[in-house]
């Protein structure tokens, strides 16, 4: 078990200093900071001590006033310089605290960027990043700086202490080491228990959250009173208070046991040296009461420092926990990168694009079948797709391949000739213009949203493609027109769309963004029929001189159409027109001949 304890230990120490690196290498003049605060906080003991030894000293020998006053003042003016510097610090490091937030969180958002979607989607790199984003929330980082560094500066100072009791005898630090020994023990099962407990709580904290969350936005507020969600959720955070009431009382007697136990033997310890030291006084008359009063205090002060280091110790040791989780998320590195190329990819309106699946399959992380399974297919420019298939069936999939957020399981997938995998990342996204299913229309001005924040926006293409969408009146009509805010979370002036107006903007985001290959992935679902036949037509006149691919579960969309790939289990397993899949009578046609039942006149002519 000692072995075990010691092995851990060492660990979360080398935890600890690897995080003080890693700070160092983010944020350096931080470091030097907090250092320097550490180290007052500690050393500014030292002149009182000698204040109360000079003050005493003084009157037990008397010289005069001015001689009396003069030390006292000079070491008080010490005392004022070094409190004043530790508050300045205390603002430096704020102000520094702050940048170093921006640095850390900035290089959190280029590390996410540059994983695979793939490794991002995985249930692992999610219980990861909540467990790591937790330890920061936490503070972990921070704290950890401050109790290396308290720790470097507290061993300095009891050096030093040290040297001044140790003059009287080595045997009077035995009691010291006693009480020291006693508050280790309880500081340890304190903190370990502190750190169950908010183990316990964070996860009852999540339940919570989420709860209030919802009952606090606005999106979800129609659906808690049409079906009377009210006292369901009152019931549900009644019952969660319970748990956290539970988790307190489970743990408040280790809290109440370990702090009376070293109080009792602080109490006990101050009593001892009180009588070693006036036995040496009153008795044996070895020190005179200014020595009584300065190592009283030295002693006060050694055993305020051994604690702290106890403290210390045991705060690093318990920190590590957290420290950890955050450490191995942001060293982390998966077993299977990403393939990512370096080629350069040009391109002009005049060149030729074709892409090309060949053979390809993919398997989600942690499932036991394909989600897709042999996809063989060519896009071609000047061609519109329709993809069409039941829910489940890979359309999204498929379209997540061609977008490079995953690589195939096999297979390849080729851009005139060459595999995907082998060009700029970058450069073939910007091939790329998709609206995917779950789109985001963030709280930005209209304009922002559908330039994507483009800093050279341009007017020209944006009333183009708004007014293609048909929603070019709408914009007129706000406050600030292109420039209003969406949403009230910044700006209480801010407005909101429905959802029809809504999925019109993410169109026009898409088409604003001047890219051969044009990707929408139901992006009229909220629109009625004609509505998305319109936009779908008008989508496919911009898309000449490029590749439209559209997804939708609305068949009468592409009656038009003569590219429609039929997906069912993860297999194209039609393709072809309109009139060629319906004379085929096969999965096209039931699904087509089934919607047309549903609307009051329709015909299997897609007139409906």
């Amino acid at each position: 078990m000692t072995e075990t304890f010691f092995r851990t230990l060492k660990h979360k120490l080398a935890v600890s200093f690897l995080a003080v690196r890693f700070v160092s290498a983010i944020n350096r003049v931080y470091l030097i900071w907090v250092f320097l605060k550490e180290l007052i906080n500690a050393l500014k003991v030292l002149p009182y001590m000698y204040l109360l030894k000079k003050a005493v000293s003084g009157l037990e020998e008397p010289s005069g006033f001015r001689a009396y006053i003069f030390p006292v003042f000079y070491i008080l003016s010490i005392i004022f310089i070094l409190e004043w510097t530790s508050n300045l610090l205390d603002k430096i490091i704020v102000k520094s605290k702050l940048k170093l937030d921006f640095l850390i969180k900035e290089q959190i958002i280029e590390k996410t960027d540059a994983l695979d979607y793939f490794v991002l989607s995985t249930k692992e790199y999610f219980v990861l990043q909540s467990k790591a984003m937790e330890g920061y929330g936490q503070g972990a980082v921070e704290k950890n700086v401050h109790l290396f560094f308290s720790l470097i500066s507290n061993l300095i100072l009891l050096s030093g202490i040290g040297v001044v009791i140790l003059s009287l005898g080595p045997a009077l630090l035995l009691p010291i080491c006693m009480t020291i020994a006693v508050r280790i023990l309880s500081e340890f099962f304190d903190r370990k228990a502190g750190y169950i407990r908010r183990t316990e709580m964070s996860e009852v904290n999540r339940k919570s959250n989420y709860l209030h969350k919802i009952c606090e936005d606005i999106r979800f507020a129609k659906e808690i009173r049409i079906f009377h969600l009210e006292n369901k959720f009152d019931a549900k955070l009644r019952e969660i208070s319970r748990e956290k009431v539970n988790i307190w009382k489970r743990y408040m007697g280790i809290f109440r046991y370990s702090s009376a136990t070293y109080v009792i033997a602080d109490i006990i310890l101050q009593l001892v040296i009180y009588l070693i030291l006036a036995y040496r006084v009153l008795v044996l008359r070895t020190i005179q009461v200014s020595d009584f009063v300065f190592f009283f205090s030295a002693y006060q002060q050694m055993q305020n420092v051994m604690g702290n280091l106890a403290s210390g110790v045991m705060n690093i040791f318990l920190n590590a926990d957290y420290l950890d989780d955050f450490m191995s998320y942001w060293y982390f590195k998966p077993l299977e990168a990403a393939r990512e190329g370096d080629d350069e990819l040009k391109y002009s309106e005049d060149d030729d694009i074709v892409i090309e699946f060949k053979n390809v399959s993919f398997r989600y992380p942690n499932t036991d079948f394909d989600a897709l399974s042999d996809i063989n297919i060519k896009l071609k420019k000047g061609n519109t797709y329709l993809i069409v298939g039941k829910n489940g069936a890979g359309k999204s999939t498929f379209i997540k391949l061609l977008c490079r957020l995953y690589s195939p399981t096999m297979g390849t997938i080729t851009l005139n000739g060459k595999n995907i995998l082998e060009y700029d990342r970058n450069a073939y996204l910007s091939l790329l213009s998709v609206l995917f299913q779950d789109y985001k229309f963030l709280n930005l001005t209209v304009a922002d949203n559908i330039s994507s924040l483009e800093e050279a926006f341009d007017k020209d293409i944006f009333h183009r493609v708004v007014t293609d969408v048909g929603i070019e009146e709408k914009i007129q009509a706000l406050p600030n027109k292109e420039y209003t805010i969406y949403g009230k979370e910044f700006d209480k002036n801010g407005v909101r769309f429905s959802g029809g107006e809504l999925q019109k903007m993410m169109i026009a985001k898409t088409l604003y963004k001047q890219s051969p290959l044009k990707i929408f992935d139901e992006p009229t679902a909220g629109l009625d029929a004609v509505a998305e036949y319109n936009i779908y037509e008008r989508m496919r006149q911009v898309s000449e001189k490029g590749i439209l691919i559209y997804i939708t579960h609305r068949l009468s969309t592409g009656v038009n159409s003569d590219n429609i790939l039929v997906f069912s289990q993860g297999k194209i397993i039609e393709k072809g027109g309109h009139s060629q899949l319906m004379d085929q009578k096969g999965e096209y046609a039931s699904l087509f001949e089934a919607q047309a039942a549903l609307y009051a006149g329709g015909d299997s002519n897609g007139h409906f």
